[in-house]
């Protein structure tokens, strides 16, 4: 499994910060290369609600079927709070692991952890490659988040 970290601090509660990130009517506000999405579940968004997400690299658009891997929202308990989702396929996973923690004086620390995980050695032979492709794609990505987050309702 291979990937990186980032993280941020944020003026907003967790709460806040969670509930904006997983708002998949308004993310492309957030992730600019965001086109459509179209939900494959109804209700609120929990672990194995999936969607499938379009998105434009450069001139490319393309559409995958995305999961959550991963849910603790602020309706079941207290922060830390949590949203992983990504592609598992028959040849890697892939996963963003978003984590809003309580940071005082309502703010919210947001941890990014970007993982590929390969599942046969064609990838594990690719998988730099990809998590430097997905690095690329996504410079900014928690910057995008916190001026979402901080922007006023």
């Amino acid at each position: 499994m291979i990937g990186w970290d980032d993280s941020i601090l944020v003026n907003a509660t967790p709460e806040h910060c969670y509930n904006k990130a997983v708002d998949l009517d308004n993310c492309n506000q957030w992730i600019p290369q965001v086109e459509h999405i179209e939900k494959l579940f109804s209700g609120d968004i929990t672990e194995g609600s999936r969607w499938n997400e379009t998105r434009r690299e450069g001139k490319r658009l393309h559409t995958m079927t995305l999961e959550v891997f991963e849910s603790h929202s602020p309706a079941q308990g207290n922060s830390p709070y949590i949203h992983s989702a990504g592609a598992d396929l028959s040849s890697m996973k892939s996963y963003y692991r978003f984590r809003f923690e309580d940071a005082g004086n309502d703010c919210c620390k947001i941890k990014l952890e970007a993982r590929v995980e390969p599942k046969n050695l064609v990838m594990r032979l690719m998988s730099k490659m990809i998590v430097k492709f997905m690095r690329r794609s996504e410079i900014g990505l928690l910057e995008h988040l916190k001026t979402f987050c901080e922007a006023p309702n």
